[in-house]
Order: C-alpha cells, then structure tokens, then sequence
C-alpha cells in the first residue's frame, strides 16, 4: 500500500525547507506524547505513527495489521494523545467484533417484543454530536478482530459512500466526516477484495528491536530503583534478553514458536520475565553485578521455562546454563 506522505501540521507543503521544519516539530510532539504515556520512543515506533496519521487523513477505513502485541493499540493510543497535546478532542469507541454477532453490533428486531433494538455499533454513530464544532473532532471506531464478511458486509455501505450506515431494517444513520473506522487484525484471510481495495492498510510488522522498547519502558516505570540498579539491568537485560530473541529465531531452539505448549509471543515472556524479577528484586537490596544477573537468569528461566514444550525442556536447561556460564566469565575478565 502506498501511503501518501503528509501531515496535518504542514502550513506550506510545496516548499521544501518548511516540510523538514514541520516534519521535525511533528516527531517532537510524537515523542513528548510517547514519554508522557510512560512508554520508550524509538525511529521507528514514530515513524509508525507518522505513517499512521497519513493514512487515516485519506481514508474512512483503516486497517493496522499485525501480529499479536506488535503494538498495534498503542498506534492508535499515541495519535490519539498526539491530538489532545494539540488542543484536538479525540473519541475513541472500541467494539470487539470476534467476541458479537451481527445483530449485537447493528441490531435486531426483538422476538419477545416485536420491535427493533438498535446494536452497539448504531447506538453508537447516533450518540455522536452533529454541531459543527464537535464534527470536526476525531472519532475513531475501533474493530477489535480479523474482518469477516459475517459482520463486514453490511459496514461497506457506510465504507463506499462515507455518508450513513444502512442498518438491516433499511434506516440510515448518517455519518460525520470526523467517523473512521480502524481495523486491528493479524490476518486478511477472510476479508474480500472490496473490503481491501477501498481501506488503507498499515502493516505493523513485528520488529526485532520491539522488545528494547518493552524493556526500556519497564525500567522507567519502575522508579522505585537506584540508579546503579537501573544502570546494571538495562545491561544484563539487553545481554539476556538479546540472546532470547535469537533463540527465536532457531527452529530447534526451545523458545521458537514451534516448540511451546501454547502459541505465545516473545512480548508475552518478556513481560513474564520482567514481572518475575520485579518480585525478586523486591526482596534484595544488593546492586551487585553478578547478584542482579542471577535474578535475572532465574526470571527468565520462570518466565520462559513455563512455556516450553516438555520434550525441549532439556534443551532449555543446556541453554540457561550457558547463559550463567557466559556471565561468570565476563564477571571474573572484569575483576
């Protein structure tokens, strides 16, 4: 998909020199909106954004896919808290379409009463204010699920055209220009051509350096510790957990997506390796090196060890194990 590569804030887009000094001040406020939310910024998480914020500029449906925890939300969220540091009201409405029928999310005529109940899609599109001031203001639909033509086709109407929703009992509900509708899904296979032709799709593609972000953000949510702890953790973290992510890649290795009793993602381990060694640290107070690097070795092995297939436990222990020899020499070269 080709994205078409603007931005909102740009006063004067046929000059050059006024594009680099906008496009500069947008990746300011990106990353005050990220740090504000308590999360790490990266080039490329605002670089998503960017590319984000384009494409929901030109297109009533967007669809942001994605593997599970690539951060798909979080796009959303942090465009979101972008607009409110701009002065821009945003609403958002998240509608988890795999978990409703088509009569939960549009509506249905009640057998009981004989009398149409309007669903929550349509209750919500008729409690949005129709004065100019708040028309103009975002308002974002999220559709938490893969696309399915179940639940899709009758959106398309409203999708094509872009003026109003024609529910199931033929009324219409007609929509604001400020009304988009943001897709979340980690796959297209049931989405039909139409669907994707007239949507603007954002791959969000789970990135290697994704779990740098994860961590980093960890440590700055946790002031609790000293500087010296936070300094020895972001090392022995990026060492441990690094070497982790590789094992992920190897189609033998225990950690690779074959070989757990559960689809999981790395994300998934990451966070319950860091909330283990929340607990243990609680229960120190040595900033040494080599104690630090022991509890993190032992979160990672509950954190991670849970998950793996019983016939690569052994596996697993062989690689634990190196990991603690490889520290020891590292510790004794430094004395």
């Amino acid at each position: 998909v080709k994205l078409i590569l603007s931005t909102a804030f740009s006063l004067s887009p046929d000059t050059t020199e006024s594009n680099t000094v906008d496009n500069k001040f947008v990746k300011q406020e990106i990353q005050a909106a990220i740090s504000a939310a308590g999360l790490h910024s990266t080039e490329v998480y605002v670089k998503n954004i960017i590319d984000f914020r384009s494409l929901i500029l030109a297109h009533k449906h967007i669809i942001l896919l994605g593997p599970s925890r690539s951060g798909k939300s979080q796009i959303w969220k942090t465009l979101s808290r972008l607009n409110e540091r701009q002065g821009i009201e945003t609403r958002h409405f998240i509608l988890p379409v795999k978990a409703l029928n088509i009569r939960e999310i549009y509506g249905g005529v009640m057998i009981e009463k004989q009398k149409w109940v309007d669903g929550i899609l349509a209750r919500i599109l008729k409690s949005q204010p129709r004065s100019p001031d708040n028309s103009m203001n975002p308002c974002w639909i999220i559709l938490d699920g893969n696309i399915d033509p179940s639940w899709c086709a009758p959106l398309q109407s409203s999708i094509s055209n872009g003026k109003h929703l024609k529910l199931l009992n033929n009324n219409k509900i007609f929509l604001t220009k400020n009304v988009k509708y943001i897709s979340e899904c980690t796959s297209l296979r049931h989405a039909g051509p139409i669907t994707i032709s007239q949507a603007g799709i954002y791959h969000v593609r789970s990135h290697d350096v994704l779990w740098v972000s994860q961590f980093y953000t960890w440590l700055k949510n946790n002031p609790d510790f000293s500087i010296q702890v936070k300094q020895n953790l972001q090392v022995i973290g990026e060492n441990l957990f690094s070497a982790a992510h590789f094992q992920t890649t190897i189609p033998e290795s225990p950690l690779h997506k074959n070989n757990t009793i559960c689809p999981i993602s790395f994300s998934t381990m990451i966070d319950m390796s860091l909330l283990m060694l929340k607990h243990f640290l609680k229960l120190t107070i040595s900033t040494e090196w080599f104690v630090l690097n022991t509890l993190f070795i032992h979160s990672i092995v509950l954190g991670m060890g849970n998950y793996i297939a019983p016939t690569k436990k052994s596996l697993f222990d062989v690689w634990i194990k190196s990991l603690g020899e490889t520290t020891k020499k590292v510790t004794d070269d430094a004395n």
